[in-house]
């Protein structure tokens, strides 16, 4: 795979858009305004990483550990601010996410699942979007189901011990597997990217080192990259 990426000093004096982060709302923009015959440039403050140059162990992921909040003291940052695996910890909530080319798809679960339509009927979701679940949301989903092309573990894989656990606890009422952003077989995929088959080592969370994994690095930004951002 050609890495994407190049030097500040390639950089054009005028862009129509500027898209500052490369996870999915940054990637999907990138893409669709390119394709738009906008003039784009996507900036990123992580790393480039490519299937292959993901940790392995636990002490290479170590080397890839950045921490920020206001816990830490008054530098309120541990790491090299673009290393892959980001905890921001502090206040209510802790959250952990990607910080590299690929934002946090690169490090997810892969899980691609629609909302429960109950979700929206909270008010304090924007009226425009309540309203519009069945129209322009709805044509959302299904073009990011196009481009990210998730699927349900197939049968004929080698069976995971956590399904057949699963399948115990539901005490014979049916179980249904969510769809995982994940390639199970081997080829070219939409955006010409070249993927294997997932082995199933179990390494989602940390970087998927086979290109099995449909992070936006697989798909979305190829083809933002194809259309001249």
């Amino acid at each position: 795979m050609d890495r994407l990426a190049g030097p500040l000093n390639e950089l054009a004096e005028h862009y129509d858009v500027i898209v500052v982060g490369s996870g999915y709302g940054g990637s999907i923009a990138a893409c669709r305004l390119s394709r738009a015959g906008r003039s784009v440039a996507l900036f990123e403050r992580g790393r480039e990483m490519l299937p292959g140059e993901y940790p392995s162990t636990m002490a290479e992921a170590l080397c890839h550990l950045q921490t920020s909040g206001p816990r830490l003291g008054p530098v309120e940052q541990m790491g090299d601010r673009r290393n892959l695996y980001w905890f921001h910890t502090g206040g209510a909530m802790n959250v952990f996410s990607g910080c590299g080319l690929g934002g946090t798809s690169l490090v997810n679960a892969n899980v691609s699942l629609r909302p429960d339509v109950q979700v929206f009927a909270d008010g304090r979701w924007p009226a425009p979007l309540r309203d519009d679940v069945d129209g322009a949301l709805a044509d959302g989903y299904a073009a990011a189901i196009s481009m990210l092309e998730p699927t349900t573990y197939p049968e004929n894989f080698p069976r995971l011990p956590k399904i057949d656990a699963l399948r115990v606890a539901a005490g014979g009422k049916p179980v249904k597997l969510t769809p995982v952003n994940v390639t199970f077989r081997t080829g070219n995929n939409r955006s010409g990217v070249y993927q294997q088959a997932c082995v199933g080592c179990g390494d989602c969370v940390t970087g998927c080192n086979f290109a099995a994994k449909n992070t936006v690095l697989m798909n979305y930004l190829p083809d933002a990259h194809a259309h001249g951002a």
